[in-house]
């Protein structure tokens, strides 16, 4: 007959042994912060979204409602098997006119661990020009 200590010696080494496998096929965390500034002139009304390519449906990260010219900050956070491919869409009107803005986030944006010192990526898009051209920089939190 195996005695507590054997049993709790087995029950310690499985338990070691499932947490390493576990993490060993558990999904990616990966984070993203992103600061929007959109420019324009008057009656700007728009929604400004951070989202999650996948294969079939989109991840919605984070959403908000702007009506005035003030640069937001969205951050996301996904646990994902697969690739991990942020974009930020803004749909709305400015001046009267729709947009309808798609803009890809660089990869050396994304990053694994949520620590202080982590790049934020700042875009700012005008949403007054036709083009609808997004421009891009960097920043360090």
């Amino acid at each position: 007959m195996l005695s507590f200590t054997s049993y709790f010696t087995a029950f310690l080494l499985l338990t070691t042994a499932s947490s390493d496998l576990l993490e060993k096929f558990a999904p990616n965390r990966y984070y993203v912060t992103v600061e929007i500034n959109a420019i324009c002139e008057r009656d700007l009304s728009t929604t400004i979204s951070l989202h999650d390519e996948d294969q079939f449906f989109d991840d919605d990260l984070a959403i908000v409602h702007v009506t005035d010219g003030k640069p937001v900050t969205l951050d996301g956070f996904e646990k994902e098997y697969g690739t991990f491919q942020p974009y930020i869409r803004l749909i709305g009107t400015c001046n009267g006119k729709p947009h309808m803005l798609r803009h890809l986030i660089p990869k050396e944006f994304i990053y694994n661990a949520k620590v202080m010192g982590h790049p934020i990526y700042e875009v700012e898009v005008d949403l007054d020009k036709a083009n609808n051209v997004a421009t891009d920089s960097k920043t360090y939190s």
